[in-house]
Formats: structure tokens, sequence, C-alpha cells
């Protein structure tokens, strides 16, 4: 299980997504701001279950995208979001397991973030560079 927050609605609160440790699908809950959170959605991983989850601003968006590894493949999936809804998952090969998903401004100042991980068999840190068109 992997477990990321975002303020999806830009309301100031910590929403959640939690991926299913051994399922298919990760789900994304709703804070109303009193303690209370709906299920805003479910959908399914293409080569889940997912490794590790973050949230990052890509493209030079102002509204973050949901960023995950195959725990199967070892791929890099995100799931465009536009405000309301996630899109279509896109897929980019990492060609190894990686571990340790996390987002962060490592070479950009801009919205773009770039997406780190660690090689556990080479013991080397893999950055996906965020050039704002692709990685």
């Amino acid at each position: 299980i992997d477990i990321a927050t975002v303020n999806f609605r830009g309301n100031g609160y910590a929403d959640i997504v939690v991926a299913s440790g051994t399922g298919i699908y990760f789900r994304y809950y709703l804070n109303d701001g009193f303690g209370n959170f709906t299920l805003g959605g479910q959908f399914n991983i293409p080569q889940g279950p997912a490794a590790g989850l973050a949230m990052a601003h890509l493209r030079g968006k102002a509204i973050p995208d949901l960023v995950m590894q195959s725990s199967v493949s070892g791929d890099i999936i995100f799931f465009p979001y536009n405000g309301k809804s996630f899109g279509a998952p896109e897929v980019i090969h990492a060609g190894t397991n990686l571990i340790g998903m996390v987002t962060g401004h490592f070479f950009h100042t801009s919205d773009d973030m770039d997406t780190a991980l660690i090689d556990p068999v080479k013991n080397e840190l893999v950055i996906l560079l965020n050039d704002q068109k692709n990685y």
C-alpha cells in the first residue's frame, strides 16, 4: 500500500490518494475540511500494483498529476489530472524496478517537478527530469 496527499480542489485541504499494495487500482479521497473524506474515484493501474506513489506538478501545469511505478514492470506511470478527474495513464519504460519515489524541484525553480527514485541493484539515484513537454 502506498499513500500520497495533494490539494486536488485548491481549497487548502489535503486530499488523499491510496494505491493498493496487492490490487491493480488506486483510489482518491476528498477532504471536506472537517475530518471527513469521501471517495472521489477509483482507477485501474495498467501494470499494477503500484510500487511507489507521488503527486507532482508536471509539464508546467499548476495542477499536480499522479506519478507511480508498476511493481510488475518497473515502468513509471503518470495519470494526468485536469482539476476534476484523472485522464488516461501515460507510461514511461524505466527498465528496472526502482524504489523510494519522491518528487521535487531538483533542477527547476518553476512549477515543474522532477521525479527521483533509487535503483537498488546498481545503488544509484535515478532522476527523471521534467522539461515541461516530456521526460
